[in-house]
């Protein structure tokens, strides 16, 4: 603990409070500021804690907060690393992760080294990337959280994103207590240290016992709606874990569409990726921020060049979706060399599910991406990457959409899994087809309808058969026949996701 700190006394007393020892708070480097506040600096490497050259820092009050005011008053600054990587030797065993200082300090407290902590439950898991180097040292890791539903969520999306094997402790030797500390502070070091101890290696890692699968009811299974009800109750929304393939001739909407998609993934918390292999930068967020916008906040007029009715974002409403979407939303640059690479554009897709926290793709179209080669049908190298793109959505649980352009149909609407064009494995390796077309004045129509979707193969078998849309050509919006075009939460808020539910401890019951 930093020795010229006059407040010494506070932080002593309150880590007292949690049991934490004050070797164990040297050990890490943790010391109390002028302003009674705890500081926990996280240091690369030993050589950087002698020097005393943090990379990152944390620091709180030292006294028990509110789950509000601990959200509040928590501050972070610097480089986003691990806490304790410092202490680590790969020579000593497993890389134990926690989910904040406290719970890490008192696994090292009571197991010994190799236990870091990550810097926020929030963050964006970008210290994945800074510490890359450093895990891939270790054989395994095991992955320490709360025994609450969101400490179990995040010990699910921290082993996914380790690129080496993590293990998870008996969760029945919690007994009743909902955290590490709480353990430390009920039950003693030993408590602690028999969790770490029971986070084991399965002997073949292949096999599940299936009595120990949770069974998700119905209502607990992730989905991303599409924002329009009778296709949310055709599709039963669109699921975590797979690859979606969609079609439809050229300019007849699915680009437009899926789109849109994006823009209602992200308005249900989750943060995107696209690849959109035809589209400069620029008319890709032209043609998004008007679907966002609406044409309520655009300027419509006739362009004079052209004498078609055009219309432009106002500066303001730009701004604010700027601040909605910024850090949610990430657009692959289609000019920057070997992206449009199979493997490159796999690679990409990793990083930024690691990264990013990225949970939704769009992938705009298989057309664009190089699948031709030597000694090889391009038909196999097509499917392969589809294969691959399946086994990372079943690995990692996120969502892929894949754009495929349909074969020529002789004029008639694409329709049936043998339209696609390319290989027909690709139809097979889907969890789901879905098609967009647009339905001409001689077709037989909906009152409103100008366009249509199809559901070519699905999770449900009632889903065969068209859904009447209308598209809106100002704003870019497909909604329901006659209904008004999709307000986005930066209308109202300028924020599209709820707050990150708070960690619920047992706070009631402890001293801190």
């Amino acid at each position: 603990m930093n020795e010229n700190n006059s407040n010494k006394n506070a932080v002593e007393e309150y880590l007292a409070v949690r049991k934490i020892l004050p070797e164990t708070a040297q050990a890490f480097g943790v010391y109390g500021d002028s302003e009674d506040n705890i500081v926990f600096p996280y240091y690369d490497n030993m050589e950087a804690f002698e020097k005393g050259d943090a990379a990152f820092q944390k620091r709180r009050p030292a006294r028990k907060l509110d789950h509000k005011e601990a959200a509040q008053q928590t501050t972070a600054e610097g480089k986003p690393i691990l806490f304790g990587m410092h202490l680590c030797d790969p020579a000593k065993g497993a890389l134990y992760f926690f989910e904040n200082e406290f719970e890490c300090m008192a696994g090292y407290q009571a197991h010994g080294c190799n236990c870091v902590s990550i810097p926020d439950v929030d963050s964006d898991f970008s210290w994945n990337t800074e510490c890359a180097k450093f895990i891939s040292g270790f054989r395994r890791a095991a992955v320490i959280t709360s025994n609450t539903d969101s400490g179990r969520k995040l010990a699910l999306e921290i082993s996914r994103k380790l690129e080496i094997p993590a293990d998870m402790p008996d969760k029945k030797l919690y007994k009743n207590h909902k955290s590490i500390s709480a353990v430390l502070y009920k039950e003693g070091d030993s408590g602690v240290s028999d969790i770490i101890d029971s986070a084991k290696p399965e002997p073949i890692p292949e096999l599940m016992d299936i009595s120990k699968i949770p069974l998700l009811s119905v209502k607990e299974i992730p989905l991303v709606m599409t924002g329009i009800k009778e296709l949310d109750r055709a599709t039963r929304g669109l699921h975590f874990g797979g690859v979606d393939v969609w079609t439809g001739k050229t300019g007849e909407g699915k680009s437009t569409f899926l789109s849109q998609m994006m823009l209602e993934a992200i308005e249900q918390g989750y943060k995107v990726f696209v690849y959109s292999g035809e589209l400069e930068k620029e008319q890709f967020k032209r043609n998004m921020y008007a679907q966002a916008s609406g044409t309520a906040y655009m300027q419509v007029f006739t362009d004079e060049r052209t004498g078609r009715t055009e219309g432009d974002l106002i500066p303001e409403v730009t701004e604010r979706i700027d601040q909605w979407i910024e850090g949610r939303f990430w657009l692959c640059d289609k000019n920057f060399p070997g992206i449009h690479e199979p493997e490159k554009l796999l690679k990409l897709i990793e990083h930024a599910y690691r990264a990013y926290d990225c949970r939704v793709f769009l992938i705009d179209n298989m057309m664009t991406i190089n699948t031709t080669g030597k000694g090889r049908e391009s038909y196999d190298i097509e499917s392969d990457f589809t294969g691959r793109l399946c086994q990372m959505a079943s690995k990692f649980g996120i969502l892929i959409h894949l754009v495929i352009h349909p074969k020529k149909t002789d004029g008639r609407p694409v329709m049936y899994n043998d339209d696609i064009g390319g290989s027909l494995k690709n139809a097979n390796l889907a969890s789901a087809v879905f098609s967009v077309r647009k339905v001409k004045d001689k077709d037989e129509k909906h009152s409103g309808q100008n366009a249509a979707f199809s559901c070519m193969k699905g999770r449900n078998k009632e889903a065969d058969g068209s859904i009447p849309l209308e598209f809106h050509p100002i704003s870019n919006q497909f909604t329901s026949p006659n209904c008004p075009e999709r307000k986005y939460s930066w209308d109202a808020t300028g924020l599209s996701m709820e707050p990150a539910d708070q960690l619920k401890m047992d706070a009631d019951e402890l001293p801190f």
